[in-house]
């Protein structure tokens, strides 16, 4: 009998061991944060590759507790979707970049709070996920610290219908894209260095697009642009 526990007590943790060695969330898996009303507000959680190899992640919806008036979208490194769909699966990512999910919210002048909550799973094991869960409050005070993500991309102003200015951060030499809603492609452009620079969007059209950063690697970072 006590041989028998040992071997089942020594599975559990060579399962609880490949699990943990597949990715980690950064900063954290369990997110929280306040928005003002009427603002877009982007809120991102990475996961890191722990794997030493090719690492495809696949996600699923299983809680949504949102108030009706939220306008809520989602992007992860493979795409972006209107509302919060039931499930996705990222593009692969190399073991020297990371993967995200990411909700932009306007809470419009609904106060309240949002949660969501994901497992991700390496898409060949979908038995050992993890949770992520994403709990926003909107005009609120809760005393929570809100923490800036340094080093990211960012696109400002943000909405705009003039120019807007793009700052690659800590990446470099990278490819950057803007598409619309659509996924058609309306400007292209390579940037060498970590620089800002300015576009013109006057002739885009009103409404949602994507500006992503990509390299040999893949997809390093995405933000939405909202054209008024």
């Amino acid at each position: 009998m006590k041989k028998f526990y040992a071997l089942f007590v020594l599975s559990v943790l060579i399962s609880w061991s490949v699990k943990s060695q597949h990715f980690i969330f950064e900063p954290t898996d369990n997110y929280e944060d306040e928005i003002n009303l009427n603002s877009y507000t982007e809120h991102r959680v990475y996961m890191k590759n722990l794997t030493g190899g090719i690492l495809t992640l696949s996600w699923e919806r299983i809680y949504l507790d949102f108030p009706i008036e939220w306008n809520v979208t989602t992007c992860d490194n493979g795409g972006c979707y209107t509302a919060i769909p039931e499930s996705g699966t990222m593009q692969p990512i190399q073991d020297t970049t990371r993967a995200f999910l990411e909700l932009t919210i306007n809470a419009a002048d609904r106060t309240g709070t949002g949660i969501v909550k994901f497992n991700v799973y390496d898409y060949k094991h979908p038995d050992q996920a993890d949770t992520l869960t994403f709990t926003i409050h909107a005009g609120t005070t809760t005393g929570i610290e809100i923490e800036q993500q340094q080093n990211t991309l960012s696109v400002y102003p943000n909405p705009a219908d003039d120019f807007i200015n793009i700052h690659t951060g800590i990446y470099k030499d990278v490819q950057v894209t803007i598409s619309n809603i659509q996924g058609q492609v309306v400007l292209t452009d390579e940037m060498s260095g970590n620089k800002i620079t300015t576009y013109s969007i006057s002739e885009f059209e009103q409404g949602l697009y994507f500006v992503t950063i990509k390299d040999k690697s893949g997809i390093l970072d995405r933000k939405k642009l909202l054209v008024k």
